[in-house]
């Protein structure tokens, strides 16, 4: 390690400042948001609500959500490392100031950190494989990626913004001088990211076969693979441990953190250990050790959990699907989005993958590059791909490409700089800058002529008034109950008021959200057994909203179409809400 890794060229230092700017931006920006806990999607307002509840004395293990589908409740199967910060925030200001605000400070700033912690570990990559003074484009491009940027901005508290982070200190690892010390951070990043949740299951997955074939490839890369196994096999346990309860150490659970995910990333600790410590001098018989582990791994999946090898989803009800997770439009591939979406999402994947296999071949003569391009490159172009599976892929793929589009900024760049005229120097990088970043793409895409229907107009207005504070705090003057409300707006009734929700939207509230689909969209008498059957005083509405046209198209004359016609059945009386609102609401008649 050079002195100027040690940090003495000053680096570390701008970062900080960097990541304080951009920080101090980002709160400006969202500042009236924050200022109305305005948290942008249903995940965040139920991991606030997850967090307060364990402050006022939930059990670490209960991730029951008590309000939702009462007196059973519904089972979030989240970790609670992500609600560690939030809690640490609100728990260290509550002395100062009302928990109100400690609150929007805590979901101001957790977001924030996980920001920090990207921007970190992309410096070092980029110090790495591009040049040492080109770090700060990591930390520059990584703003740019607005998909990215949006899981790790202000109010923006739910686990996704973590998990990227960590997948970037993983690759951090794999490009790291001292190997040893990179695969300890490796194994321990993925076993970090394990304990928040199996989203990134595939990409960890994919880190640890990354990290076999650079030994494959090269034997001198065995420490960085025994020190990666040894940590991930040790953490993996203690993640078990620490983040499930102990009721369920033996339930073998496909769509979460369960053993039958622990089990194996603690063999496959154990294995990349036993390859790293016998080490065939021949590159054939490394392949061949690391096919039989691959083997094993596969085999003892198949034994004790086949389920898991499958879709972990396909628990799930027939109705389920077709009522509801068909139309989550995030779980649907990239090529059947908008074009603009499908254009803003991938321009930088894109452009990471082609700077990575260029840098791959102009540095193919330096072994130690070679490597270090390589397993940029495998990371990149499978989060690429499987952007083609589901959207959702998209803000990690961003993440990770950004190595490579870095690659190509710099080479964009440098000519440029050497121009003895002041004019090209500044106007030639900003244009690489934004060639490379992909904003050039990005905002190329808003120019695409496309019909704008008056009825989305009308349906994201109303999800946006919907959405505010002011708009449910009223229903704070009635005494608490369940309400029979919209999907996506059962976490915001939860957080925002002290009434509770049959269904919001998780699997796991399955059979809620089936009878909650079946109720909008069904008569008003399979609406009223619904009610009864889940014990709901009232019926909230939000006419006009995007998740309307769901149960519009179940039936043009069903329960909601005729309470958004204002012909509501006689055993529902309406009740007043202020001048403006822009709910419905009505108290159930017994």
């Amino acid at each position: 390690m050079t002195s100027s890794d040690r940090g003495k060229d000053g680096w570390p230092s701008l970062l900080l400042l960097i990541w304080l700017v951009a920080a101090a931006t980002l709160v400006i920006w969202k500042w009236k948001a924050i200022g109305g806990l305005a948290l942008p999607d249903t995940d965040d307002n139920m991991r606030l609500q997850q967090v307060r509840d364990w402050i006022a004395g939930q059990g670490w293990y209960d991730l029951v959500q008590h309000r939702m589908d009462p007196p059973h409740g519904s089972n979030m199967h989240w970790s609670r490392l992500v609600d560690l910060p939030l809690a640490g925030i609100i728990l260290a200001l509550k002395p100062f100031m009302s928990v109100a605000v400690a609150e929007r400070v805590a979901v101001a700033l957790a977001p924030l950190l996980s920001l920090g912690a990207a921007m970190t570990a992309l410096a070092v990559i980029v110090r790495r494989t591009v040049a040492p003074s080109a770090w700060a484009l990591g930390p520059a491009i990584l703003l740019c990626a607005s998909s990215t940027l949006g899981m790790m901005s202000p109010l923006r508290i739910d686990h996704h913004g973590w998990q990227i982070a960590l997948a970037l200190v993983m690759v951090m690892g794999f490009v790291t001088s001292r190997a040893l010390v990179g695969g300890a951070v490796a194994g321990l990043a993925t076993a970090l990211s394990m304990a928040i949740g199996i989203e990134t299951l595939p990409y960890l997955a994919m880190g640890g076969a990354t990290i076999i074939l650079l030994w494959i490839v090269d034997a001198a890369e065995r420490p960085r693979l025994l020190a990666y196994g040894a940590v991930l096999g040790l953490c993996a346990p203690l993640v078990l441990t620490l983040f499930l309860t102990p009721a369920r150490w033996d339930v073998a659970m496909c769509d979460a953190l369960s053993p039958a995910y622990i089990w194996a990333t603690t063999l496959a600790g154990a294995g990349a250990v036993a390859l790293a410590l016998l080490s065939p001098a021949r590159a054939i018989w490394r392949v061949a050790s690391a096919a039989l582990l691959a083997g094993m791994l596969l085999l003892f999946e198949y034994r004790f959990y086949p389920g898991c090898l499958a879709d972990p989803y396909a628990g799930l009800s027939a109705d389920l699907k077709r009522l509801w997770l068909s139309n989550v439009r995030e779980a649907r591939p990239i090529y059947r989005q908008d074009l603009e979406v499908a254009i803003t999402f991938m321009a930088l994947p894109v452009i990471g993958l082609v700077g990575s296999a260029w840098s791959l071949w102009r540095d193919r003569r330096d072994h130690r590059l070679l490597l270090r391009w390589g397993s940029l490159l495998l990371m990149t172009a499978f989060g690429t791909g499987l952007c083609l599976i589901q959207t959702r892929a998209a803000p990690l793929a961003q993440a990770l490409a950004v190595p490579g589009a870095v690659a190509l900024c710099w080479a964009l760049v440098r000519p440029v700089r050497a121009s003895r005229h002041m004019l090209v120097r500044a106007l030639g990088t900003v244009a690489g800058f934004l060639i490379a970043s992909g904003l050039v793409a990005q905002y190329g895409s808003t120019l695409i002529p496309r019909e704008k229907s008056r009825s989305v107009s009308k349906t994201r207005k109303a999800d946006v008034l919907c959405a505010r504070e002011a708009a449910l705090a009223p229903l704070n003057r009635l005494p608490p109950a369940t309400m029979l409300t919209m999907l996506d707006l059962g976490p915001r009734l939860i957080v925002r008021t002290h009434h509770s929700a049959i269904a919001g939207p998780y699997h796991r509230n399955g059979a809620a959200i089936v009878d909650l689909m079946n109720a909008w969209g069904g008569t008003p008498d399979e609406a009223r057994a619904i009610i009864d059957r889940h014990g709901a005083a009232y019926v909230l509405l939000c006419a006009g909203a995007s998740e309307t046209g769901l149960y519009l198209q179940r039936a043009k004359d069903g329960f909601y179409a005729r309470l958004a016609k204002g012909r509501a059945p006689g055993w529902l009386t309406p009740v007043g809400l202020p001048a403006g609102n822009p709910y419905r609401l009505w108290k159930v008649e017994k």
